[in-house]
């Protein structure tokens, strides 16, 4: 099965430079990259391609609502085909959803088309900016379930805000996620093998 790493945040919080540093840690991986906008315009999608062959974009709208829904299951269907042909193997596909996004849909929406014989969601990422967190927490119900759905949170940009409001952020965080995985990160540089070693399940 093809592992999924799915990437959540708000607009501007650092999904995009979370991808630029990924693509520069797995060179010597097969990772496939897939971002989605909300835009129309596609500008990371025009960003990544730059930098990986193994990229492509479904601008537009969110991959988890309706209007982008059939399109996404397309793509997970043919990514297989496209990047990893005559039996080759893809380590893993790296989803930059949009901010609006809900990530608790993408494990329903692999169960009812069958593509959880595909795929299987090994992890889910969300990145917070500690700066606009708490309003956007207020008017923006999606923010809450994208912090539900994560096993790991990046609180990105501690460089551009005082250390209250990161501890103050924290702390929030801590009371929607106890069990979460908590980093504090400038630029979302974080080397991924941290992520993965400290999601290993106890034993």
């Amino acid at each position: 099965m093809i592992p999924i790493r799915l990437i959540t945040g708000f607009l501007g919080s650092g999904k995009t430079s979370l991808i630029k540093n990924l693509i520069r840690q797995e060179q010597s991986r097969k990772c496939v990259y897939l971002v989605n906008e909300f835009s129309p315009a596609d500008v990371d999608g025009v960003l990544l391609a730059e930098l990986t062959p193994d990229s492509l974009s479904i601008p537009g709208g969110s991959i988890f609502c309706r209007c982008l829904a059939g399109q996404f299951v397309s793509h997970l269907q043919e990514i297989p085909k496209i990047f990893a042909p005559a039996g080759q193997t893809i380590d893993e596909l790296i989803i930059e959803a949009s901010g609006v996004a809900d990530p608790r849909v993408i494990f329903r929406m692999l169960q009812e088309t069958g593509l959880n014989r595909i795929y299987r969601i090994q992890s889910v990422i969300t990145i917070i900016d500690p700066l606009n967190f708490y309003k956007l927490l207020q008017t923006l119900p999606n923010i809450r379930s994208q912090i539900e759905a994560a096993d790991t949170i990046l609180i990105n940009k501690i460089d551009c805000v005082t250390a209250e409001q990161v501890a103050q952020t924290e702390s929030i965080v801590r009371q929607i996620n106890p069990l979460v995985r908590i980093f504090r990160t400038t630029f979302s540089r974080i080397v991924l093998n941290q992520i993965d070693e400290v999601n290993q399940p106890q034993t």
